[in-house]
């Protein structure tokens, strides 16, 4: 995890791995969009460990429905505009993957962020995947006054 990326969502534990959002065509830049293992420099490791190998088969259909959630929109230089499909699959998606990860002990979140290398940028858009938090609220035990 590098030295800027976004603050863990607070019932996260331990990082487990992340997909990375890519299209089709030559530059990935193109409709329809899915988020896959590591396909480029930069990137963390792909989720792995016996909590992602019950989850991943039930991701699959979820991981389906991003591009049409999304709506990748072109944006500037017909990039998709993954913060306005962030927001969309914040409110739309993201719930039902956490529903689904929550029941193998995990939890995940979105991060959008821009890449520089000295002489162009990218926008690159991740799914980051985590242990969930045991704690009393993850185990279902009720508070106590």
């Amino acid at each position: 995890m590098g030295c800027c990326q976004q603050k863990a969502p607070e019932n996260a534990a331990d990082y487990v791995g992340e997909l990375q959002i890519t299209g089709s065509g030559v530059c990935g830049c193109s409709k329809p969009f899915r988020f896959k293992k590591r396909f480029c420099c930069g990137s963390g490791p792909a989720p792995a460990g016996k909590e992602w190998d019950a989850a991943a088969p039930g991701m699959e259909a979820l991981l389906d429905e991003v591009d049409s959630i999304g709506e990748f929109t072109p944006a500037c230089c017909k990039i998709a505009d993954f913060d306005a499909a962030k927001k969309k699959l914040d409110e739309q998606w993201l719930p039902k993957v956490q529903a689904h990860l929550g029941q193998h002990g995990l939890t995940a979140d979105i991060e959008v962020f821009w890449v520089y290398n000295g002489q162009s940028s990218s926008q690159e858009m991740r799914l980051r995947v985590y242990t969930l938090k045991l704690d009393a609220t993850t185990l279902g035990v009720p508070a106590t006054a």
